[in-house]
């Protein structure tokens, strides 16, 4: 399992990459759809999602940064 600094690493990694992602997303529905302000939703999605992810993260590890 991952631990100590890498774990902090990860955990930063999955944020930024799903709020980047969800933004990308939103963006392209954006584009598609002439409406604005899809970015945001998907980049709010990308962080409700990556905050899940990094809660399973941590309670599959024992919920404890070290």
């Amino acid at each position: 399992m991952v631990s100590g600094g890498s774990k902090t690493v990860l955990l930063t990694g999955i944020v930024i990459g799903a709020v980047l992602l969800g933004g990308l997303v939103g963006a392209g529905i954006d584009f598609a759809s002439g409406n604005q302000g899809w970015w945001g939703v998907g980049a709010m999605i990308g962080l409700m999602s990556a905050g899940v992810a990094d809660a399973a993260l941590l309670a599959k590890s024992g919920g404890r940064l070290r």
